[in-house]
């Protein structure tokens, strides 16, 4: 009767780490997702450039240079490029790596 006892409690036991496993492997715990912050805005100072990981980055980020003029809304998808006023250039490559430059001076 004990044995039996003893048998049903492993059981369930092994049952409860199971379930716990299989939750944790379907919730993707514990890596958290870039998407689960807000859109952010990337500051590049004039004349740095900063390459960044496809998961570093979300679709409507913002890209900027202080003090200048103009704003990329949104990452270019693979393959694309956007600029705009003020030197600020964004390119995601075929592999999904994001470049920033933001030229040194506006000549």
């Amino acid at each position: 009767m004990a044995d039996m006892r003893s048998r049903a409690q492993w059981a369930g036991l092994a049952v409860v780490i199971g379930v716990i496993v299989v939750g944790l492997i379907v919730l993707n715990w514990p890596a958290a997702s870039v998407t689960d912050r807000p859109a952010k805005t990337w500051v590049i100072k004039p004349g740095d450039t900063r390459r960044l990981s496809a998961d570093q980055v979300l679709p409507e980020d913002r890209y900027e240079c202080p003090g200048r003029p103009g704003t990329v809304i949104g990452t270019p998808k693979p393959g694309l490029f956007a600029s705009a006023q003020g030197g600020i250039r964004v390119s995601t490559d075929d592999e999904g790596v994001v470049q920033i430059s933001c030229e040194a001076s506006l000549a």
